[in-house]
């Protein structure tokens, strides 16, 4: 039998770095997604692949001192950690062991979350978006197998699926992308005195958006790590950025509630100087550079620009109240060379498909 698992990507609209201190941040689930595929293997020796270009092939046995990774053409440390410990955590909940299991081939299917050639993250939560599939995958299997009674609802499945993210990313981020790739559609997040908040939203009327590549991946790993070093050096001053980009998060699901859509603008061209001041602050890149020359070509037109996620690179979004506006600013970043990324929100989270395989 092959089970194959869907999960769509994310793309941030509001609160970032805000969420991490407890601030409602907008997420979407959008049209590119992530897909699982698991089926038996022959030899008893499980298998992981990708059709990512420098992502080797690795031979994995799990025993009793944990598991051990032969990578056939050289090391990738993500490539090997991220599906064995999503492996590893949805058979902890359910009370069983990697090894006592019947051998799988994982093949991971993630390009549609890169660029053209495949060489570099678009920044739409791939690692989130492969946890959520996986693990879905992965529990479909042990209910097959009669180690589970049923999968759990997609709240359960949501719990878990953010307590795998945090052993993955080391207590990184905030779980948006993960709440995104488990519900799919347009969320408001919020994680407040660990207290946890989903709720479905819609921009205000009228509001459209594009995406913009800007040509370079960032690592949120090392600007969290950044911001992190920085509230630990400055805490008043780390908290005062906090306080204003929480003020505008706030202000920004407020104009949502109220289908505002000329406050949801302004909270926008608000939101990108806010996280240049951080930045600033930090010693981080966040908006400098490709932000910033993308965020000049709003000047004197109807629309605003503001990062997507951490900053530093990877993509951002062009906010607009009409699509006449939306284009004549996407003709200026087109004309000075940056690319678009077509997204829409996509209203369904992770999927699971089941099949038999053929017989030989």
């Amino acid at each position: 039998m092959t089970i194959t698992a869907t999960a769509p990507a994310k793309l941030v609209l509001l609160g970032e770095y805000a969420v991490l201190e407890g601030a409602p941040a907008l997420v979407a689930a959008v049209d590119r997604h992530v897909r699982v595929s698991l089926e038996p293997t022959d030899g008893g020796r499980w298998l992981f692949t990708s059709d990512l270009p420098d992502y080797p092939d690795s031979v994995v046995d799990w025993t009793a001192e944990g598991i051990q990774v032969e990578v056939e053409a050289g090391e990738h440390d993500e490539w090997t950690v991220l599906p064995g410990t999503v492996i590893e955590c949805v058979c902890d909940g359910a009370a069983i062991k990697p090894w006592d299991l019947p051998a799988l081939h994982v093949h991971i299917e993630s390009r549609d979350l890169y660029d053209g050639d495949g060489s570099a993250k678009l920044g739409l939560g791939s690692s989130a978006a492969v946890i959520v599939a996986l693990a879905a995958a992965e529990r479909a299997q042990l209910v097959a197998l009669g180690h589970l009674d049923e999968e759990p609802p997609p709240e359960d499945a949501l719990m878990e699926n953010l307590w795998i993210n945090a052993e993955f990313q080391e207590g990184r981020g905030s779980g948006l992308d993960v709440a995104a790739a488990t519900f799919g559609g347009l969320l408001a997040y919020q994680v407040e005195d660990d207290a946890l908040s989903v709720d479905v939203v819609d921009l205000p009327a009228g509001i459209v958006f594009a995406t913009i590549w800007t040509g370079t991946p960032a690592s949120t790993r090392e600007l969290l790590d950044g911001m992190q070093a920085f509230e630990e050096r400055a805490p008043e001053e780390h908290a005062q950025h906090m306080a204003t980009l929480a003020g505008l998060s706030e202000r920004g699901l407020q104009a949502c509630a109220e289908s505002d859509a000329a406050a949801w603008m302004d909270v926008v061209a608000a939101w990108t100087p806010a996280m240049s001041a951080l930045g600033q602050a930090a010693g981080l890149p966040i908006v400098a550079g490709v932000h910033a020359e993308l965020a000049a070509l709003t000047t004197d037109s109807d629309t605003a620009y503001k990062p997507s996620g951490a900053g530093g690179g990877d993509v951002g979004v062009l906010f607009a109240r009409t699509p006449d506006a939306l284009a004549q600013t996407a003709r200026r970043a087109e004309a000075a060379g940056y690319g678009w990324v077509s997204l829409q929100v996509h209203p369904d989270g992770v999927k699971v498909r089941q099949a038999e395989r053929p017989s030989s």
